[in-house]
């Protein structure tokens, strides 16, 4: 590709131009006619008739019911970054369901097999089946999921300034900017590519008035450009571990780490192999809490009137519009640093915060290893684990996936958690000193987790002889068709080790 315009044009979307149809009830004449007036001097610039025709033809005209999505965003900003916030924007919750899909149409199988048969699957077979395909299917699904809304008929009508409106063409430019603020009321919500100079951008904050006086602050739907990168390097080191502990499980070394060290060993594998990791997500998670800080900062300090402008000619219409739509700039203002900005921090979460859905995201290779794991390991590894509590592969393939689910969503998100806390507290040190005492406080939480949920199996073990659990066990056992476990302790010790 060449250009963001031509990535955002393959959306699978109809992007729609302003037509002549009469203006929105709240905007009077007076109003049309000074939108109207904006410079067209810098729109356009280093771009031919012919590429701008090209453009612009992708374009349809508007339905008389206006669009799904008005895409708002700075021309100063990357273009990688906006396309892969749209991209997560668009694709992201299509990509999770699609991708758990493929994990349970493999793994669920294969899990019920290890219970009734005792059936051991082979190791490249499940780990590229069970983790390896979904995070395919995932990426996949992200980068192309317009062409499958396409296949099923389903396409959102969009507004985006460089398609919409003519770039090198007077008199087509200055018709579309005439009816640019038509085109945000009449979009159902506008997105914003969250870049760090939208706040500051005066046809940004043009575009934001409009929405804002149309729908109320929860018509805008906030992209960071910081979000995409983060959550996408924080999945890929965890799919790192993971990758590093499959080979560890398949070596000498993991029966070594159990024999010495009893069920303690597969703690200590997944500190090792968390470690290198660790130092990637630690570095990406200060970089998070440094963005997301500024931009919640931006919000509590807007000021119109501090906006840049390229025409500065441009400066008395933007504020003229926003007048008559407030009464006044300072009523702007005070809508953004307050319902704007709670409106963003009720979706995005504080800057010292980890949102638990982006957690799931984050460690979601963990849940699905867990399955690879209990379908997959050897019977002479899984008695190395707890040689002494006469573990079946059924109790351990139980207790294996009970433990990987605590580990995915509770355990690390937890440790993360704290972390991002403490990332927040020393967001003002030297990068590099603050990210290593992350990786440090990181460390010795995710250690700290392990001995605790040793500590609470302790505490559980005499809980699994009662008669209540020994009838859920029963229950369970003859769903799957196996008899319920003799060594119930051992299940605890697994789930929790």
């Amino acid at each position: 590709v060449t250009s963001s315009s031509e990535v955002f044009a393959d959306f699978g979307s109809i992007f729609i131009r302003p037509t002549d149809r009469r203006m929105s009830k709240s905007t009077s004449a007076a109003e049309h006619d000074s939108a109207g007036k904006r410079s067209t001097a810098t729109i356009g610039r280093g771009m031919s008739r012919e590429e701008a025709d090209a453009l612009y033809l992708r374009s349809e005209p508007a339905p008389s019911r206006g669009c799904d999505r008005f895409i708002s965003h700075s021309w100063s900003s990357s273009r990688a970054s906006k396309v892969l916030a749209l991209l997560w924007a668009h694709h992201h919750v299509g990509a999770m369901a699609l991708s758990n899909v493929a994990f349970a149409a493999v793994a669920l199988p294969a899990f019920v097999a290890r219970l009734r048969t005792s059936l051991q699957q082979p190791w490249s077979v499940a780990f590229g089946a069970m983790v390896v395909l979904p995070e395919l299917v995932y990426v996949l699904t992200l980068l192309f999921g317009h062409r499958l809304l396409v296949l099923v008929g389903r396409r959102q009508t969009c507004f985006l300034d460089r398609l919409c409106i003519h770039q090198t063409d007077l008199a087509l430019k200055q018709a579309g900017i005439e009816k640019l603020a038509d085109a945000v009321r009449d979009s159902r919500t506008l997105t914003v590519c969250w870049s760090n100079d939208y706040t500051s951008r005066l046809w940004c904050n043009f575009e934001l008035a409009q929405a804002a006086h149309a729908h109320g602050a929860r018509g805008l739907v906030f992209v960071p450009e910081w979000l995409a990168p983060f959550l996408l390097a924080a999945n890929a080191f965890n799919l790192v571990a993971v990758v590093t502990a499959a080979a560890i499980e398949r070596s000498d070394l993991f029966l070594i780490l159990n024999r010495r060290h009893g069920f303690l060993g597969p703690t200590l594998l997944w500190v090792l192999v968390g470690f290198v990791p660790s130092l990637a997500m630690c570095a990406a998670l200060r970089l998070k809490v440094q963005l997301h800080t500024h931009s919640m900062e931006q919000l509590a300090s807007f000021s119109l009137k501090s906006a840049r402008v390229s025409v500065e000619s441009d400066r008395a219409i933007v504020e003229a519009e926003v007048v008559s739509l407030f009464g006044s700039t300072e009523a702007f203002d005070a809508l953004v640093r307050t319902d704007v900005r709670a409106h963003v921090r009720e979706a995005l979460g504080t800057p010292y915060r980890v949102p638990f859905t982006w957690m799931v995201f984050i460690y979601l290779p963990y849940a699905w290893f867990g399955i690879v794991d209990t379908t997959a390991l050897s019977e002479e590894a899984i008695g190395s684990i707890i040689p002494d509590a006469d573990i079946t592969v059924q109790q351990y393939a139980i207790g294996n996936v009970l433990y990987f689910g605590v580990l995915a969503f509770a355990a690390l998100p937890l440790a993360l958690q704290l972390t991002c806390l403490q990332t927040h507290a020393t967001r003002k040190l030297p990068f590099t000193l603050g990210w290593m005492l992350d990786v440090l406080l990181f460390q010795l939480l995710a250690f700290g987790a392990s001995a605790a949920t040793n500590l609470v199996s302790a505490a559980l073990v005499p809980l699994v002889h009662s008669q209540p659990v020994a009838n859920v066990l029963q229950t369970v056992g003859s769903l799957f068709g196996y008899a319920p476990p003799q060594a119930a302790a051992g299940v605890v010790r697994l789930m929790l080790r």
